[in-house]
């Protein structure tokens, strides 16, 4: 699952928040991204890239998708699927 969020402000840059839509959807289908859950932002002119990937191969593949778009303007803060611990209470 993608989500592209994009800022409400009526004085965003709607060129940015387009740009963070074609990198979700860029990530969305790649080949092997199909179990990937990123969420793509904008922020100050970085665009982020959260959520989970299965594996450190899908988390590079998607740094490689969005820079291919925007350069080096992209952090990355996806974590591998196993890295991630459900706490019960």
């Amino acid at each position: 699952m993608f989500d592209t969020i994009v800022s409400v402000d009526k004085n965003a840059n709607t060129k940015l928040s387009t740009t963070a839509q074609s990198i979700g959807c860029a990530i969305a289908y790649a080949v092997g991204m199909e179990d990937a859950h990123i969420h793509v932002f904008e922020e100050g002119g970085i665009f982020i890239l959260e959520g989970d990937a299965p594996s450190i191969d899908a988390i590079e593949r998607a740094s490689q998708i969005a820079m291919a778009i925007v350069g080096p303007k992209v952090c990355n803060r996806i974590q591998p699927v196993d890295s991630i611990h459900i706490v019960r209470r």
